[in-house]
């Protein structure tokens, strides 16, 4: 199950940031957030990361416990995969006048 977390880091505080996150095997990429992308989040967040664990418990205890633990890191937002067992793919007919939703 993956997770994507939106993070802002204090000025001055990026080096200690990536030293820390490379120690953390749950992160699978870090993506750096410019350009366009600012004005959608506002310029609150400078980096997604994508984070893999097996549970929803496990990805909150190392977003909890470790991500949000290291210096510098003033904010996060975290976005979780659904349960991709509970709802199928939502199908798309061209004839269809309005897209199905979950609800």
């Amino acid at each position: 199950m993956r997770a994507f977390v939106l993070t802002s880091v204090a000025v001055g505080q990026e080096k200690g940031f990536f030293g820390r996150l490379a120690e953390i095997p749950q992160v699978l990429h870090v993506y750096f957030l410019f350009g366009r992308y600012e004005r959608v989040i506002e310029g609150k967040y400078e980096y997604l990361l994508e984070v893999e664990g097996s549970t929803h418990e496990e990805l909150a205890q190392v977003l909890r416990e470790r991500i949000r633990r290291i210096p510098g890191v003033e904010r996060t937002m975290t976005l979780v995969e659904g349960n991709t067992e509970m709802f199928s793919p939502i199908s798309r007919d061209q004839g269809q006048e309005s897209p199905q939703t979950l609800f």
